[in-house]
């Protein structure tokens, strides 16, 4: 690899690491139907994939994380959601519709899990899916924000292939010289 080679491919490692990441990610939560759960338990889930500035797009993942009723924790987005449709608009959710009976094999098969942007629920075993939506309470939307890369990483990166570089020409002129 030529020196221009060598600082070519640094310049272009670095300049990737600059870019902020396209995909946005919300955090969901809702108290739920007291028909779904009679304790009303907060569900708490993670809505993945989307893009800023774009409207009726669809979430490439939207899981549940948490529910201490103890039910249908687990990816529901697939091919087969019977409505996945998401816009956000300066970094934040603006509208929501998604509808899921029963989530993606092999997390959950068990219960269907609605939103829009003003109520949600969480439908279990025995629960009439209808009721999924029912009357949450709390429904929120929250936007996750970036972990950012470190800013030594790049300076390391940078720091190494200089040096690098420097071993790389001491070793060429030795040979030159060499006898």
């Amino acid at each position: 690899m030529t020196p221009k080679h060598l600082v070519g491919a640094l310049m272009f490692a670095a300049s990737l690491w600059s870019y902020p990441a396209n995909a946005l990610t919300f955090q969901f939560s809702f108290n739920n139907d007291v028909n779904n759960d009679p304790a009303q338990s907060l569900v708490v889930g993670i809505i993945s994939g989307l893009q800023d500035n774009l409207a009726n797009q669809l979430a490439p993942s939207v899981q549940v994380t948490s529910n201490p009723a103890g039910f249908g924790v687990g990816e529901y987005a697939s091919p087969s959601t019977t409505a996945n449709l998401f816009s956000v608009s300066g970094g934040v959710l603006t509208s929501a519709d998604f509808v899921a009976f029963g989530g993606f094999p092999p997390a959950v098969t068990c219960c269907t899990l609605a939103f829009t942007t003003s109520s949600g629920g969480l439908a279990g075993l025995g629960n009439n899916p209808g009721e999924a939506f029912g009357n949450s309470t709390n429904l929120t939307f929250t936007a996750i924000a970036e972990t950012p890369l470190p800013a030594a990483l790049p300076l390391f990166a940078s720091g190494a292939g200089v040096l690098g570089f420097i071993g790389w020409r001491r070793k060429k002129k030795a040979v030159a010289l060499a006898p």
